[in-house]
Order: structure tokens, then C-alpha cells, then sequence
């Protein structure tokens, strides 16, 4: 059977096509840790991270300072660091050990109150760092996400590294935090059982690093 110059070019053209798509594919997966540049639609593809922080090289932070032995804070955050030390832990089972792990795969069921929200959150977003792909983590997980804002005016000098200068908000329908935190610990958390929503706010440094995250609600009072 004679085959036309036009089908041999076609069949060429093809099998160039898939040569270039697995060949790319290939080189993505030895470069390591994917970037954020690749892909920001959670639909098609897990969300770009650029390292997997940890406790030892990220640590935890409470309004932009280290929530270690001396600070004020840790007995309220000690359990929660202790049982998420790392971004892997906060992860499915399935998750955990695989070389380049899924981020949106947080383990929700293992996540028992506010704090191990917090922890698990910053680790995940010292993860991801940058902005946009946070907002794009916490959209994925059915957050209705604000828009940034200055924590300090512009020409505010931070007085450490690490000090809040911009962040934003996101908030969880009431049913949908329920569906991760007893009820009894919103109510702890804003005080009585008369809540709208859950809300945190993500905040970060001059230079972009993820300084803080803080937790609230909102109630039928407001």
C-alpha cells in the first residue's frame, strides 16, 4: 500500500509532537520540586510548591516572631507543633513519603482544633510561598478568598526580617469548618455557638516569606 508525502508528513509531524511532550515530561520529573511557573489550576494539576518546610528550616510564626520555648505563645501551640512538625505530616497517609507530594491532599481528618489548622496552614504555605498559588490552595479548599491589603503604611521600615507588612483573608462557610473542627471548639473560638463563618488571614514579610497565621469568626452579632 502506497503511502501519500502528505500522511508521511502528518504521521512525522505527530510523532515529533509526542517525542517533545514525554521528552518535557521526563525532564520535569528529574528537576525536582515543581515551580510555580508550571501550572496554577488545581483542577488539572496538583499546586506548584518550592520547598517542603519544615519546623528546623521554617519555622512556625506568630506575628512574624518564632513560637519557640521563650515565646508567650508556645504552650497554646505546643501540642500542634509537636504533632505537625513538618508539611509532609500534615498530609494523607498517601501523601506523606512520595518524593514530590500533593499539597491539596491535607489530611483533615487528622487535624483535630484551631491551632493544628494554624500550624499545618503556615507549613503549606511556607510550602507554596507564593501568593497568588496560596490563594489558589485555599480556593481549592472552598475558601472564598479577599483581596490583599498593606499591614503598614508604605514607607514604614519593618523594625525585624520577619515583622507583617501585607496579607489577606479567607473564609470558610460555618457547615464546612464544622466539617473539620467539633463544634465545640468554634464556640471556644469566638466564644458562643452563634457563628457565620471561620475565617484566617496569611500574613507575610517585606520580602514575600509567610509570617504569620491568624484565626477568627465571624457570629451573628456581626
Amino acid at each position: 500500500m502506497m503511502i501519500s508525502a502528505s500522511s508521511l508528513l502528518k504521521s512525522v509531524i505527530v510523532a515529533a509532537s509526542l517525542a517533545l511532550l514525554f521528552g518535557a515530561g521526563a525532564v520535569a520529573a528529574e528537576a525536582g520540586e515543581p515551580k510555580i511557573e508550571q501550572c496554577l489550576n488545581p483542577e488539572i494539576c496538583p499546586i506548584p510548591y518550592v520547598r517542603l518546610a519544615k519546623q528546623e528550616t521554617e519555622p512556625f510564626l506568630f506575628q512574624g516572631k518564632v513560637v519557640d520555648v521563650n515565646h508567650p505563645r508556645y504552650g497554646y501551640y505546643r501540642q500542634a507543633l509537636r504533632g505537625f512538625p513538618d508539611v509532609r505530616s500534615c498530609l494523607t497517609t498517601d501523601e506523606r513519603d512520595k518524593p514530590q507530594p500533593d499539597l491539596r491532599q491535607i489530611d483533615w481528618d487528622a487535624i483535630h482544633d484551631v491551632q493544628e489548622i494554624s500550624v499545618c496552614v503556615f507549613r503549606i504555605a511556607s510550602s507554596i510561598e507564593d501568593v497568588e498559588a496560596i490563594r489558589t490552595w485555599l480556593r481549592y479548599h472552598d475558601f472564598s478568598v479577599g483581596k490583599g491589603s498593606r499591614i503598614r503604611r508604605e514607607n514604614y521600615v519593618p523594625k525585624y526580617e520577619t515583622e507583617s507588612m501585607f496579607g489577606f483573608s479567607a473564609i470558610l462557610t460555618i457547615e464546612k469548618f464544622r466539617k473539620i473542627v467539633p463544634r465545640s471548639w468554634f464556640a471556644r473560638l469566638i466564644g458562643f455557638e452563634g457563628g457565620r463563618s471561620f475565617s484566617l488571614s496569611i500574613s507575610f514579610s517585606q520580602n514575600g516569606q509567610v509570617v504569620g497565621v491568624g484565626l477568627g469568626g465571624s457570629t451573628i452579632l456581626n
